[in-house]
This record gives structure tokens, C-alpha cells and sequence, in this order.
């Protein structure tokens, strides 16, 4: 990876790299299993909030300490912080930095356990079946930061070194407005899928509409923008009724900006209309997996059709009138992870 710790001296790309600080900072207190060092430095995380990924039965989680894939590096990271979260909620904190001081630096599965278990006087494959719980998922001190105002007001944030919050108090349209940097989107602060994934970035101006249910929040930006100096503004009004009969009754009015249509995790089993007021073609992607777009004329006359698994963009035009009407579906579900694995949809509509 572009990121990586030797004692107290970082080596990275990235302007500000708060998982690696914490490997350095902890450096002189041990070089622990690597399942600890990693679960602590994303459980630490405050600044840049780090949920752990549960997409696996947590039986399969202790054997992610002697990872052999890329999918066994997420479970390592997952299990890690977990587990950490576990140990320092059931020992505090000076038990578990004593178990962190005397742990051997190992991959190996079946040595961590008997280390564990010797400690705990628990078997780690049944500690692993109580780490599904939510309240082990979160950083120590994740979703902290300032809010970001509702009325309009301006506010700013380095993406990747801060972030905002929102609290909402019941299903409501929201807009992000974007005056620089990056696209801003509502990301779960208790669901770790919840994020965007692919490619969405604006140098700025831009906007973003999504469909939020009551939750609390962070402003996320995607991958790849940090260090963009994000600043914006907040909008919302309660909204329940979201179909295509109540999107033509308040489109969107984005201007030539990029506009990102979006929709939380726990809504999208529903899909979701947006009505867009545009005066020419605009280029149609998802910025999500499991998501399709389509770009309809009217509510029964959908054609273009973009997805991203298959069709990841193309070019659309309004019917007369200028009003481009577009239906947001997918959402993959798993049963091990929060929501039951759904993650937001998104898509985007921009110049060509």
C-alpha cells in the first residue's frame, strides 16, 4: 500500500495519515500481533472515522489473524478493531495495554488464540460471536466533529483530516452544496458500508440531493480527494413521499453544476425518483455498487439504463419541457452486516 509504519517514522503519500500515527505513536509501548496493531490504530481513529466491516459470520473472523487474501486483510482489519473495542470496553484501558505489551508480533491464528485465552480465560471463537454487536464497530470517539449548520450558513473542511456531522430528525431531502472541492455526500456513522465508492469528484461548484432518513451522519467526500478543501453549504426540509409523481412536482434545479443524486442504505430496497431540470444532454454514472440508474421521460417511459456492474454511464437528454427524470435501484443485501449489508445509492449527472 501507498502507507506503511517502521518504528516511529511514517512512510506515506498522504498529507495527514491518522492510522499510521497511532502505529507510531504506540511503537515504544510493543510491535504487538498485527490483529491488535491494526484493530487499534482504526479504533483510535477520531479525526477520520473508521467503521469495521462485518460482511463474513463472525465464526470466520478469528482465522482473519493469519490473512492469505485481500479479503482476509479486510477481515483482519475489522476483527482487529472489534476485538480491541471488546477489550477495552469489558478490561479497560491498562488491562488491555499490558495484554497489547506482551503479544508477539505474529500471523499466526493459533498462537494469538492461546494468548488470547490464556488472558481472557475465554475461548476467542466465542468472544468473536459477541463482536456483531454495533456498539463494537465504531471508533473510540468516530462521528465527533462539528456540525455542519442546516440553514444555509457556509463551513469548510480539509477532506481526509476532518470532517462534518449532521443530525436528522426524520426522512427529509437534503442538499450538500459544494462552492469548492470534492462532492459532498451523507454517509451512516453506524453503517461501515455506507460510503461512496467510485469516481464523483468536482473541482467545485456542485450539488448534491439525497434521500436521508432520521440518523446521524458525516459529510464523506470519496476516495482519492483527500487534502481537497471542501466548502459548503446544508439545506433539508422533511420529505416522505418520493415517487415520480412528487419528484415532478419539485425538480432539481442544478444549473450546469454536477449534480449527485443519492439515497441512504437503509432506504434503497425502495428506489427512489429525482426530477432534473437540465437544459441539454448530460453523461448519467453510478458512484456505487450495486446501483442502477434510469433515465426516464416519463414515469412509465424509462430507457437508458446505467448500472455498475454492466453500463457505468451514458449520455441522456431531457424530453420537452427540460425535465430529466431518474430512478435509483439496487442495494445488494448480506445478513451479516448492519442494514443487512446495503450500502447507499448514488449516481451522478454531469456536462459531457
Amino acid at each position: 500500500g501507498r502507507d506503511c509504519t517502521l518504528g516511529r517514522s511514517i512512510f506515506t503519500t498522504a498529507a495527514f495519515q491518522e492510522h499510521e500515527l497511532v502505529h507510531a505513536f504506540m511503537a515504544d509501548v510493543s510491535q504487538p500481533a498485527f490483529v491488535l496493531g491494526e484493530g487499534l490504530a482504526q479504533h483510535a481513529a477520531c479525526l477520520k472515522t473508521q467503521l469495521a466491516y462485518s460482511f463474513w459470520p463472525p465464526s470466520a473472523w478469528p482465522a482473519a489473524v493469519e490473512p492469505q487474501t485481500d479479503e482476509d486483510d479486510l477481515k483482519l482489519y475489522g476483527f482487529g478493531q472489534r476485538l480491541v473495542a471488546w477489550m477495552v470496553q469489558n478490561w479497560g484501558i491498562q488491562r488491555f495495554v499490558e495484554f497489547y505489551r506482551t503479544t508477539l508480533r505474529s500471523t499466526d491464528a493459533s498462537l494469538f488464540a492461546l494468548h488470547f485465552e490464556k488472558a481472557a480465560g475465554r475461548r476467542l471463537v466465542d468472544v468473536a460471536q459477541e463482536l456483531a454487536d454495533d456498539g463494537y464497530a465504531g471508533s473510540a470517539c468516530a462521528c465527533t466533529a462539528a456540525e455542519a449548520s442546516a440553514d444555509g450558513s457556509p463551513w469548510s473542511f480539509v477532506a481526509g483530516q476532518d470532517y462534518r456531522t449532521m443530525e436528522i430528525g426524520e426522512q427529509s431531502r437534503l442538499e450538500l452544496a459544494s462552492d469548492t472541492g470534492p462532492f459532498a455526500y451523507p454517509a451512516s456513522c453506524t453503517n461501515a458500508l455506507d460510503a461512496p465508492r467510485s469516481e464523483g469528484s468536482s473541482g467545485g461548484p456542485a450539488l448534491t440531493v439525497a434521500r436521508v432518513s432520521a440518523g446521524h451522519y458525516r459529510v464523506a467526500t470519496i476516495p482519492g480527494t483527500d487534502g481537497s478543501i471542501l466548502t459548503g453549504h446544508r439545506t433539508q426540509r422533511p420529505m416522505h413521499d418520493w415517487s415520480c409523481q412528487a419528484a415532478l412536482a419539485a425538480p432539481i434545479k442544478a444549473g450546469s453544476r454536477p449534480l449527485a443524486l443519492w439515497m441512504t442504505a437503509d432506504l434503497t430496497p425502495q428506489g427512489t425518483w429525482f426530477a432534473v431540470q437540465t437544459d441539454g444532454p448530460r453523461v448519467l454514472a453510478t458512484v456505487s455498487d450495486d446501483t442502477s440508474a434510469a433515465s426516464c421521460a416519463a414515469c412509465d417511459q424509462c430507457s437508458d439504463v446505467v448500472d455498475s456492474d454492466i453500463v457505468t454511464e451514458a449520455t441522456v437528454s431531457p424530453p420537452p419541457g427540460g425535465v430529466l427524470l431518474i430512478h435509483l435501484t439496487g442495494g445488494q443485501a448480506n445478513p451479516f452486516s448492519p442494514y443487512g449489508g446495503r450500502h447507499s445509492m448514488g449516481a451522478i449527472l454531469r456536462l459531457p
